[in-house]
């Protein structure tokens, strides 16, 4: 839409794509009954109006997304970006805040919407049990 040029499909998000695709196929989708911690990724703070459809795909696969301090509007960083920046503590103080934060609020696994937030904290999320 910028650049004046019209397309001949809707853009949609991939999370409102899932979420439709999930509500087409009530009988065919798995509950998962779990707990999960949803790391936001940075870019999604210039988007928080996909939380609703995100929210609502997570109930329809039977995920809950626990209410943790680091996420929604006060979600923090996975530390990818900031390390180069503010030096590698800084990022590994990133991580272990939100995995902590995952942990202590009951998450059973965590979810990644980004590669770089998979990247970065994978490994020590399923170390904590994630």
């Amino acid at each position: 839409m910028e650049y004046g040029i019209d397309v001949p499909f809707k853009v949609t998000h991939y999370v409102e794509y899932l979420r439709d695709f999930a509500r087409g196929i009530p009988d065919g989708v798995r509950q998962l009954d779990m707990k999960i911690a949803y790391q936001s990724p940075c870019s999604s703070r210039y988007a928080p109006w996909i939380d609703k459809p995100l929210d609502e795909l997570f109930s329809l696969i039977g995920v809950v997304r626990v209410d943790r301090r680091y996420d929604r509007l006060h979600a923090l960083c996975c530390g990818c970006p900031v390390s180069p920046h503010l030096g590698r503590e800084a990022g590994e103080s990133y991580k272990n805040k939100n995995i902590r934060d995952a942990v202590d609020h009951g998450g059973e696994a965590m979810v990644f919407m980004c590669t770089f937030c998979a990247l970065q904290m994978r490994d020590e999320a399923r170390e904590a049990g994630l």
